[in-house]
C-alpha cells in the first residue's frame, strides 16, 4: 500500500506561497537598504556643502553664491525629508512583509505536522497489518503441521 497525504496539494500551495513572501520580503529589504543608502549621501553631501558654506563665510564669500549656497542646503534639506519619509515607509513595508512570511511559514508547518502524524498513522496501520498478517500465516502453518501431523499419525 503507497502512502498519500490528501492535503499534498494545500501543502504544495502553502510551500509555494511562502517561497514568495520570501522573495517580496528579501525585495522589500533591498529596496530599504538602498534608500538608506541614498538618504545617508544626501545627509553627507548636506554636511559637506554646510562645511564649505562656513569655510567660504570665514574667507568671505559674494552675496549671490552664500544665497546659492542656502537655496541649495534648503532643496538638500527637503530631500532628505522625503527620503526619510521614503525610507520609514519602506520600514514598515518590510514588517508587514516579515509578518506576512511568519503567518505563512505557520500555517505551513501546521499541515507539516500534520502530515508527519498521518505518516506516522499510517506507518503503524501498516505495522499492524504486516504483525496480523504474520500472525495469520503462523496460525496456517500450525494447522497445516497438525492436520499434517494427525494425517501421518493415523496412518
Amino acid at each position: 500500500m503507497r502512502y498519500s497525504f490528501k492535503f499534498d496539494t494545500l501543502l504544495n500551495y502553502k510551500k509555494r506561497l511562502e517561497e514568495v513572501a520570501q522573495q517580496f520580503l528579501a525585495q522589500k529589504m533591498t529596496e530599504r537598504a538602498e534608500a538608506e543608502q541614498k538618504l545617508n549621501r544626501l545627509r553627507t553631501q548636506e554636511e559637506e556643502c554646510l562645511f564649505d558654506l562656513i569655510e567660504k563665510r570665514t574667507k568671505g564669500i559674494p552675496a549671490a553664491q552664500h544665497l546659492l549656497y542656502i537655496n541649495y542646503l534648503n532643496l538638500l534639506a527637503k530631500d532628505i525629508a522625503i527620503q526619510e519619509e521614503v525610507v520609514q515607509s519602506l520600514t514598515r513595508a518590510v514588517e508587514e512583509a516579515r509578518q506576512k512570511l511568519i503567518k505563512l511559514s505557520r500555517e505551513k508547518k501546521m499541515i507539516e505536522k500534520l502530515k508527519k502524524k498521518d505518516f506516522d498513522a499510517f506507518t503503524q496501520e501498516m505495522i499492524r497489518l504486516e504483525q496480523k498478517e504474520n500472525d495469520e500465516l503462523v496460525l496456517i502453518r500450525r494447522r497445516a503441521k497438525d492436520v499434517f501431523s494427525e494425517g501421518t499419525g493415523h496412518a
